[in-house]
């Protein structure tokens, strides 16, 4: 008898493997300078949002502190990307 179990891989882990995954930062001196390279963790996060659902409306920078809390929780899979992610079973 075979043992079948359900496996999934969290959103949080699949996205941490993303990350892992990106081209290298910009350094310091780049970002003091005030270039930015598009690849912060909440960065990625919109962007894989706008892949799953391309009409994603991209968060307002007003917002872009809740989002950083959104990210680093969605990345330790303790939530569903909050309410600014589209990554709920109700999507």
């Amino acid at each position: 008898m075979t043992n079948r179990k359900n496996i999934r891989l969290c959103g949080g882990t699949f996205f941490t493997l993303l990350l892992e995954d990106r081209k290298p930062r910009a350094g310091v001196r780049e970002h003091y300078a005030g270039e930015k390279d598009g690849l912060s963790e909440p960065e990625v996060l919109i962007g894989l949002s706008k892949v799953l659902v391309p009409d994603f409306q991209e968060p307002l920078e007003s917002m872009m502190t809740t989002i950083k809390g959104n990210t680093s929780e969605y990345k330790s899979c303790k939530n569903k990307g909050g309410t600014y992610f589209p990554f709920g079973n109700s999507h």
